[in-house]
């Protein structure tokens, strides 16, 4: 069931290149580009806006771009619910069944398009992630 449209905010990828030159023209202008835990949520995003907002880029995240957004009830007296305060009667569906879906609706027809997961190797994955937790 559709709900309606978004007003049209968002973000855009942004390079982690992009992103690196961002921070370093912050950093020249004399702005604390700190991150991580103590410099609260959404740093990154913060970070773009006020670079953007410097080169005359404001509002950024308001790109006009809008989005159609959905319900999709997991229970079967959503309104009662809503309106009456009820415990839900929840729709079941076996996991199985999701996760059949999922395969044909998405797996298999990316892994056609898209070969290249077959050159994998965990092994390799995992001694590299490995690696960096020992660094840290």
């Amino acid at each position: 069931m559709s709900l309606g449209y978004t007003q049209g905010s968002g973000t855009f990828h942004i390079p982690e290149g992009l992103y690196q030159e961002i921070l370093d023209f912050l950093s020249q202008k004399g702005i604390d580009t700190n991150r991580g835990y103590g410099h609260g949520p959404s740093r990154k995003i913060k970070l773009i806006s006020l670079g953007l907002k410097y080169l005359g880029l404001s509002n950024y995240e308001y790109h006009g771009i809008k989005r159609e957004f959905y319900l999709f009830p997991l229970v079967k007296n959503l309104r009662e619910i809503i309106h009456n305060g009820e415990k839900p009667i929840w729709v079941d569906r076996p996991f199985n069944k999701l996760a059949e879906y999922w395969k044909e609706r998405w797996a298999i027809p990316r892994a056609r398009r898209m070969p290249e997961w077959k050159d994998f190797d965990s092994n390799k994955f995992f001694k590299k992630l490995e690696k960096i937790i020992k660094e840290v």
